[in-house]
């Protein structure tokens, strides 16, 4: 397997239709609606996934779900480490 610089995780924020938002790392989403691939979207349902690069070099899935089931997701990188440094004690 090649090495790839991903550089470092993305936190993204899933707003749920029918459940609490919930934040997940990785570093792609990909969404079956987009049909990216040039083959068209998959039978079914469209579906969205999140995979990421951890620890250990293996690349997995994060999180699958239908795309009819969430509202938003959202890159919240920024705004969770502009939180941790306000929480962090002043030196």
């Amino acid at each position: 397997m090649e090495e790839f610089d991903r550089g470092p995780l993305r936190t993204y924020e899933i707003t749920w239709r029918d459940r609490p938002p919930e934040m997940v790392q990785g570093h792609q989403v990909l969404f079956d609606s987009s049909a990216i691939s040039g083959f068209g979207a998959p039978p079914g349902q469209p579906k969205f996934r999140i995979h990421g690069m951890f620890p250990g070099r293996h690349w997995r899935m994060v999180l699958m779900g239908q795309e009819a089931d969430v509202i938003t997701i959202r890159d919240v990188t920024d705004q969770v480490a502009e939180l941790e440094n306000m929480a962090s004690p002043d030196p």
